[in-house]
């Protein structure tokens, strides 16, 4: 699990985005007090991909709300 940093209600943390997964993708999870977080994953490193033009699996950061 990746370290997330909260602010208010916003959560900020990075995941591990699969290939083939479009630039911005939905995202959540939850702390570890049980309040469970949904957001929009944007990939870090869009560029990478393979000789078919199909995205790499990549870094993602996550900018999400609890609720």
């Amino acid at each position: 699990m990746s370290k997330a940093w909260i602010f208010g209600r916003l959560v900020i943390t990075t995941t591990k985005q699969s290939g083939g997964a479009p630039f911005v993708d939905e995202c959540g999870g939850q702390t570890i007090e049980g309040r469970s977080w949904r957001g929009r994953a944007v990939l870090l490193n869009p560029w990478r991909k393979d000789r078919y033009g199909d995205r790499l699996p990549g870094l993602a950061l996550c900018l999400g709300w609890l609720t």
